[in-house]
């Protein structure tokens, strides 16, 4: 009987453990970076109707699957899901990419939706696209770049949802932030957070360093 009433409490233990390394696993500092890097820009924008954004591990999936195929164009099969891509040669820095998407902040009218001649200007208006609140990422080293005349470089996929870049459509409503949030959200750093979002969740970005050497950057643009 002794030895039966064991097994209840070691399973606890097991759960318990599993648990904590789970626990562990889903706060890893790469993803936290990525979470915060996008809600800090996003924070700057002044809008009345901007998400908070948290890391999602389905998103993850299907940017670790596509980066690993070492194509420069968008995912054609990743459905309903935003896409930025950038590629590099040599070390560089995650939070680097993030934000070489958003300089492209200048190019961008807001009030005509409007971007410079031969700029880009859509992976900025996915950064902060006020609906999408959920970013996946990830990162492949590619010996050959289809598409590229480029060696031994690093593609990096974030995907999101909801998606981004609708045609006719500003990213977000410019005004007092959250002064337009969701009802049952309140307002965290300028942005609308739903209350049960807390640190990333997901695992297993790695965590770029030093600069970048060569960079192309690629966007998804949508239509209705």
């Amino acid at each position: 009987m002794e030895g039966r009433s064991l097994i209840p409490t070691a399973l606890v233990l097991l759960v318990y453990l599993l648990t904590f390394l789970s626990f562990t696993y889903c706060l890893s500092e790469e993803q936290k970076q990525v979470v915060k890097v996008h809600n800090n820009y996003r924070s700057q924008e002044g809008a009345t109707n901007m998400l908070k954004m948290s890391w999602d591990s389905g998103l993850e999936n299907i940017a670790k699957t596509y980066a690993a195929k070492c194509i420069w164009e968008h995912n054609p099969e990743r459905g309903n899901v935003g896409e930025n891509l950038f590629v590099g040669t040599g070390k560089f820095n995650v939070g680097n990419a993030i934000k070489s998407w958003y300089d492209e902040k200048p190019y961008y009218t807001f009030e005509t939706m409007g971007c410079a001649a031969d700029k880009k200007c859509g992976h900025y208006t996915q950064v902060v696209w006020a609906n999408s609140n959920k970013v996946g990422c990830a990162h492949y080293f590619c010996k050959t770049v289809e598409g590229l005349d480029l060696k031994d470089a690093t593609i990096l996929v974030c995907n999101y949802s909801p998606p981004g870049n609708y045609k006719n459509q500003k990213p977000y409503r410019k005004g007092k932030s959250c002064s337009e949030c969701p009802k049952g959200y309140s307002c965290q750093g300028n942005l609308c957070s739903n209350n049960m979002q807390g640190g990333s969740n997901g695992v297993n970005l790695v965590m770029f360093s030093s600069t970048t050497l060569v960079v192309l950057m690629l966007v998804a643009l949508y239509s209705l």
